[in-house]
């Protein structure tokens, strides 16, 4: 039952991003742009889960910041909607709630029966991934030097880090939520933009280890700020409609 129940989550996600994907893309107008972000995580993935094998304590709260590149296909425009990419790479710090340990298989070419098991015990640990990050905003505020935004986001989250020898941790978290912008046009060309957002996520860490690897579900609270400088093109530029 879960794992169907995770299918049409999973299902739902890929309908979400090509839906946001596909969105309002005017053509030869928007922006190209690097981005600069901070993210907080707060993480149950824990033994109250009913679908956490093993009933061990994954929480974890975790702060991060990257860098990525950003498209926005309305920075200045006096139209009402705008559609946002973002992809970058992050790195961080993770904090475990809980010192709870866990056994589990050495990762190594040929499955050995004779292996002794890992004891890995959680600690802060440095953790880095990829995320790409997509937002429709509708401008409800749109002025000639600024322009305030808010819409739905959906983003996803590949992390991964390596806690001892020979095994290897990596989280998959993909959620939704909403998001909200304020553009600043500096010159005719140039913008910066703020940003924030929340996202409920579902995630799934995967103990990559010999054999079989040993699986963990939960879900995150994640918030998020970036701040952006967008190079826009000669279209994106704010008239007035009549």
């Amino acid at each position: 039952m879960i794992s169907k129940y995770f299918a049409r989550s999973r299902h739902l996600a890929i309908v979400l991003f090509i839906g946001l994907g596909v969105g309002p893309v005017p053509a030869f107008a928007g922006g190209f742009g690097l981005a600069l972000e901070s993210e907080w995580t707060s993480a149950e993935n824990d033994a109250n889960i009913p679908f956490n094998p093993g009933r061990v304590n994954r929480d974890f709260d975790q702060h991060m910041g990257g860098v990525g590149f950003s498209y926005d296909t309305n920075i200045a425009r006096d139209e009402p909607w705008n559609y946002r990419f973002k992809v970058g790479y992050r790195i961080g710090r993770r904090e475990p709630d809980d010192d709870s340990t866990v056994r589990v298989n050495r990762r190594i070419d040929s499955e050995d029966p004779d292996e002794e098991l890992i004891s890995y015990e959680p600690d802060n640990e440095t953790v880095q991934g990829f995320t790409l990050h997509q937002a429709v905003g509708y401008g409800f505020w749109r002025k000639e030097h600024h322009r305030i935004w808010a819409g739905p986001s959906v983003r996803l989250n590949v992390d991964w880090y390596g806690p001892v020898t020979n095994l290897d941790v990596i989280d998959v978290a993909i959620g939704a939520g909403p998001e909200i912008g304020i553009n600043q046009h500096i010159t005719d060309r140039l913008s910066v933009s703020l940003s924030a957002s929340y996202n409920i996520m579902w995630l799934s860490e995967s103990l990559r280890v010999t054999g079989k690897d040993r699986k963990f579900d939960g879900y995150q609270h994640m918030g998020a700020v970036a701040l952006t400088i967008f190079w826009r093109t000669v279209d994106d530029v704010f008239e007035p409609r009549d």
